[in-house]
């Protein structure tokens, strides 16, 4: 089977080449790959352009609509491809990544949900878990990350592909839209992909109000969807999706307080009470029990 590799490239000058490199070391060999230039400002064109020498068979293409998720829906549309690889052009893949995950594959799957390494810019690696329940691992972001995973063409089309509309949570809304659509979900425990951090770039570091807000709106939407279609799970895994949720409105409320209250009001069940965890310190959460939302984040700040 033919797998696309569609990476979108914009202002990656230092990591295309060696993100390439590690595409066409693959030992799985059917592979066609695309490289979407998204208007880079640096030399990132005249450097696939260079590239091109190397690989003769690599697809270059240009895309004026700004954002990775539109670049990958022009890859997608060229991709000739039964499966897709979308690759981040500082991202890598491991030398046995495709072969690996294509052996993995039965007839009704279409869609690999897969682990990776996240390595920071100290060269530093983690190994990135993901959650076997896929609507768990959806709504607490451990159902993969876009390079590790592998998708088959027919399911991303008939979602209509990536939302390019968004400015984050692009991927977990392609996702949720897959489960909604009955994906069949292939989990894959091997980590064969590093997902590179950079030190500037990257829109996870930039806008975190809009983003959380983002990252609040979709567990909504995802809660609302499940309520109506399959209640059960909401009702047997309630305390996870609080936890979470809290957890998020809490991360929020530095940067938008008042839509901080606003989603605690409406989306945490009164009788709801935190648990100690990464996020809640066992001093917060007395206080929270006493207090409630608003008055102890407000003192919190002022302490701050």
């Amino acid at each position: 089977m033919l797998i696309s590799v569609i990476i979108p490239c914009f202002n990656v000058e230092d990591y295309i080449q060696e993100c390439l490199e590690s595409v066409y070391q693959q030992t799985y060999v059917n592979l066609e790959v695309i490289c979407i230039d998204n208007k880079s400002s640096d030399t990132t064109w005249a450097k696939l352009q260079e590239l091109k020498n190397t690989y003769p068979t690599l697809i270059l293409e240009e895309e004026i609509k700004p954002g990775a998720p539109a670049a990958r829906n022009k890859g997608l549309a060229l991709a000739k491809g039964e499966w897709i690889q979308f690759l981040d052009a500082d991202d890598l893949l491991l030398q046995d990544k495709l072969t690996h995950q294509m052996s993995l594959i039965k007839t009704e799957t279409n869609m690999i949900v897969a682990t990776s390494f996240r390595r920071n810019t100290n060269g530093h690696e983690k190994s990135m878990s993901i959650n076997r329940d896929a609507w768990l691992g959806l709504f607490s972001t451990s159902l993969g990350i876009t390079s590790a995973n592998l998708w088959k063409k027919d399911l991303l089309v008939e979602v209509n592909g990536w939302n390019d509309s968004l400015k984050s949570s692009q991927e977990y809304n392609l996702m949720f839209r897959c489960l909604q659509n009955d994906a069949n979900i292939c989990f894959d425990d091997k980590p064969l992909t590093i997902i590179r951090e950079r030190e500037s770039g990257q829109i996870s570091q930039s806008n975190p109000g809009p983003k959380w807000i983002r990252y609040i709106e979709l567990r909504k939407n995802i809660l609302s969807y499940l309520k109506e279609n399959n209640p059960v799970i909401i009702k047997e895994n309630n305390t996870f999706f609080q936890q979470r949720l809290f957890n998020a409105i809490r991360t929020l409320y530095p940067h938008a307080p008042q839509r901080a209250i606003s989603f605690h009001h409406e989306l945490i069940d009164k009788k709801f009470r935190p648990s100690v965890d990464g996020t809640n310190t066992k001093n917060y959460i007395l206080m929270y029990n006493i207090l409630g939302f608003r008055l102890t984040e407000k003192i919190k700040s002022l302490f701050k």
